[in-house]
């Protein structure tokens, strides 16, 4: 099942209403952080975007897609990494559906702490000291690979390469090697 930002914000919404109902502190726990980000403190209006238009973003060429974007948007790529598909895409959909991204992207939109202001959000995080995480990193990577393309493997014979979740960060690089696309020589 395919979930997005403005889904995920929908979801998270219902399950704290659930949680305070049983009067108990939620806990938001992330990875990236984009999707908290998103929840707790807004969205762009991103138009809806019709299956049509995803359809054809989504089937143009990485190259044409930029160049395309130069020249209606210029601006929108500029802090975009133009090998990051999945961003590229997004601004292109926008695009075909007759908006520009620095257009919608000068405002946000909803945020579960703007409509409860009273409430605040206390943070925690990692801080290791540099030569520990280096260690721990280096332990872990391998492990995370490994499992990365086991997973791969079983997402793919489960569910198909249309699956959704393989558009997830990690799986792009897990498929290329399946796919004999990255020369582990190099």
């Amino acid at each position: 099942e395919e979930i997005n930002a403005r889904v995920y914000s929908e979801l998270a919404k219902e399950a704290i209403n659930v949680i305070w109902g049983k009067g108990k502190i939620p806990l938001l726990v992330c990875g990236s952080g984009f999707y908290l980000r998103a929840f707790l403190n807004g969205m762009y209006p991103v138009p809806l975007v019709t299956p049509e238009i995803r359809s054809e973003a989504q089937n143009m060429d990485l190259v044409k897609a930029i160049q395309f974007i130069k020249s209606k948007d210029p601006l929108a790529l500029t802090n975009i990494d133009s090998a990051d598909e999945y961003r590229v895409k997004r601004i292109l959909e926008v695009l075909l559906s007759g908006d520009t991204w620095t257009n919608i992207s000068q405002t946000t939109t909803g945020g579960f702490l703007k409509e409860h202001p009273h409430l605040s959000v206390l943070g925690f995080w990692l801080d290791w000291p540099r030569p520990e995480l280096y260690t721990r990193i280096n332990k872990r990577v391998p492990e995370l690979i490994s499992g990365m393309l086991t997973e791969s493997k079983f997402v793919i014979k489960e569910y198909g390469m249309d699956c959704p979740g393989l558009k997830s960060l990690g799986y792009n690089f897990a498929l290329d090697f399946l796919n004999g696309n990255i020369d582990t020589n190099a």
